[in-house]
């Protein structure tokens, strides 16, 4: 999910809607109405606390929702980097050079995590 922001906090990204996704997770301000995070402005996205705390919200949502889901395959659903080619086929024939799950594999690896 860092993969995203390339584990900088101040990324800011605008999306072809022209909403803002921001911070460490990539979140955005209308996450507060989806998923009940606490982002009143753009500036909130880049705070650590709430951008974590947001991230763990729309995960535990996710899961709720998905419950007998591999992570990677719920958490595709918000993050595109989670998704692989084997649980989302479609999304690998419209973009057929994505590689984000295999990005957060070597990610993890680096920092001695199995993922």
């Amino acid at each position: 999910m860092m993969a995203e922001s390339g584990g900088n906090p101040k990324t800011r990204y605008v999306e072809s809607t022209g909403e803002v996704s921001g911070g460490l997770y990539q979140l955005s301000v209308g996450d507060a109405g989806r998923y009940g995070c606490t982002f009143g402005s753009e500036a909130d996205l880049y705070d650590a606390k709430k951008n974590t705390d947001c991230k763990d919200k729309i995960a535990a949502k996710l899961r709720a929702k998905y419950p007998t889901e591999k992570w990677s395959k719920s958490l595709g659903r918000y993050w595109g980097t989670m998704r692989s080619k084997e649980e989302w086929p479609e999304y690998f024939v419209k973009y057929p050079n994505h590689n984000g799950y295999k990005n957060i594999q070597k990610y993890a690896a680096q920092k001695g995590c199995i993922f």
